[in-house]
């Protein structure tokens, strides 16, 4: 009888460590399965997610995200900088109001833009442009400029800022 007890008791601290094994286990495979869910957040949802936001600027300052679009966020107060996604370096604070959230994206933005015949400042990877946006284009804007339409590619452009409607 004795050596049943001990078997007994052998099998519970057997069980038990079986039990604390695989609560482990699980509780480790739910901690990786979080993590990768939040690595395959794309950068909007991460935008998204009701932290307040900075847009960092060259030489260290920032603009506060005031808007987050489909591929674009607008900073500033008010926000005329407008900057796509792709070139977009933001900082995220612990704390502040979060960016508002908007569905349109950069190409409709460009549009009414260039629907108001807005001046505006164009820094793209070759430099940078001021005048009037006349066109946005499924892959191009036009820029009148001193006298000339400047065609601009979408893919070098690196941020607008909006300077007054016509």
């Amino acid at each position: 009888m004795a050596d049943d007890a001990q078997i007994d008791r052998w099998l519970s601290s057997l069980n038990a460590t079986f039990e604390a094994a695989v609560e482990r286990e699980e509780e480790q495979a739910a901690g990786d399965l979080a993590f990768s869910f939040l690595q395959d957040l794309g950068q909007v949802e991460t935008l998204r997610r009701g932290k307040a936001a900075a847009l960092a600027l060259a030489g260290g300052a920032s603009l506060p995200v005031a808007r987050v679009g489909r591929d674009y966020v607008a900073a500033g107060t008010p926000p005329n900088l407008i900057v796509p996604l792709t070139f977009a370096v933001i900082l995220i604070g612990p704390s502040g109001p979060a960016p508002e959230i908007a569905d349109d994206g950069l190409l409709l933005l460009l549009r009414r833009a260039a629907r108001l015949g807005t001046y505006a400042q164009v820094a793209t990877s070759e430099g940078e442009w001021q005048g009037r946006i006349v066109k946005a284009a499924v892959d191009h804007l036009i820029v009148n400029a001193s006298g000339q339409s400047l065609v601009i590619g979408n893919g070098s452009l690196r941020s607008i800022r909006l300077l007054r409607a016509c």
